[in-house]
């Protein structure tokens, strides 16, 4: 989709001071935040014409990582993120020998880190994932000392000291025994972050939506997680994903009419064939299951079922998930016990391939044992 924004782009110069560099770099964040990820790729192009400067690799790579974290299973970004942050970390071995903006130096070369233990913890390589999460977390530290106004820095390290805080089972049993593994700090992750949301420049809204993101893990944070959700939907309407979090945000809170409310809003004027358009389908399905509005869920669940079913999808895992099990439970609800103990075991399997929500897999071993009501 293009938007009308995107012509101002033709008449960027090609040349850039390192104050219009930052302009454009913020130009192609909101792009990005809107949904506008044609817009987003041309300030890329621009940027990675600056000499001198890694900015258009680094933006390069966020955008990367953006799309890698919507689905880890899409391994077509992989090779775009090596080279990027081959490209910046070639920079960074001949720029921290020179005088210079230092601090701009670590933020860049940790960012860079960071992405590069998050490629090597896909590919399962947790030596070197873990290697370069202390080299990226020592790096914004760094970077935070030495300009103590670079708010942006803590953004990425709250995001890391949250996610070493929350490692994997397997990886935290033998974390004692393995020294690269970044040790998590639960005390500065949610500050840094909302102090990279009041004082930020670059990353405000990205921290945010990460923020929001983490408050959807506990019940005690879902009004805050709301908060954040509706701020954003409503100053980049034109992102889906937004929305999407949103929806999903009021299902779980257990604001089902809310929820039917906003889906059928967004659904106007989305694109049907968009992972986005049927996501926040099945949310509103989910939440006119609750509701007992049984007609209207089945109606609209025949309706995004072929969606789920093809093989052109290119859906994650935990999307696939999620449809499986609304699917078996409206299966409970119409007495079709065997296929919905079918759609159980799979969404079981799907989660020894891929991520997959706590509370999904909970479900389906709860849906196997007793068939679902849509009662509490």
């Amino acid at each position: 989709m293009k938007y009308h924004a995107l012509w101002l782009l033709w008449f960027v110069p090609l040349s850039f001071s390192l104050a219009s560099d930052n302009s454009l770099e913020l130009k192609g964040i909101d792009f990005q935040l809107a949904g506008d990820y044609e817009a987003a790729k041309q300030v890329e192009q621009q940027l990675l014409l600056v000499k001198g400067s890694p900015i258009g690799h680094v933006f390069a790579l966020n955008s990367i990582t953006t799309q890698m974290t919507w689905n880890e299973a899409n391994t077509a970004y992989q090779d775009d993120l090596h080279y990027h942050a081959t490209e910046i970390l070639e920079w960074c071995k001949a720029s921290l020998k020179k005088k210079g903006d230092r601090a701009l130096t670590h933020f860049y070369c940790g960012q860079t880190n960071f992405a590069m233990s998050y490629y090597f913890a896909l590919n399962g390589n947790f030596y070197k994932a873990g290697k370069h999460g202390v080299i990226g977390i020592e790096q914004m530290e760094t970077a935070l000392k030495l300009d103590p106004k670079l708010h942006d820095a803590k953004f990425h390290l709250g995001l890391a000291y949250y996610v070493a805080d929350n490692l994997p089972p397997f990886i935290k049993a033998v974390s004692s025994l393995l020294w690269f593994i970044p040790t998590g700090n639960s005390e500065k992750s949610i500050p840094y972050l909302k102090d990279s949301i009041i004082k930020g420049e670059r990353y405000k809204d990205v921290a945010r939506y990460t923020l929001g993101s983490l408050f959807l893990e506990s019940e005690l944070t879902y009004s805050e997680a709301e908060d954040h959700f509706r701020y954003l939907s409503e100053k980049f309407s034109k992102n889906p994903r937004f929305h999407l979090q949103l929806i999903f945000v009021l299902l779980i809170q257990e604001k089902f009419e809310e929820s039917i409310f906003i889906a059928k809003d967004f659904l106007k004027n989305a694109d049907s064939n968009s992972a986005e358009y049927n996501l926040a389908k099945v949310s509103m399905i989910r939440a006119q299951l609750r509701n007992r509005e049984l007609v209207e869920a089945q109606r609209n669940f025949f309706q995004v079922e072929p969606y789920f079913s093809s093989e052109d999808s290119k859906l994650p895992g935990w999307s696939i998930a999620w449809f499986k099990l609304t699917s078996a439970q409206l299966s409970d609800i119409s007495n079709q016990r065997r296929r919905a103990i079918s759609e159980y075991k799979e969404i079981i399997e799907i989660s020894k391939n891929t991520y997959v929500f706590e509370e999904i897999k909970l479900a389906a071993k709860a849906g196997l044992k007793e068939p679902y009501k849509n009662y509490p």
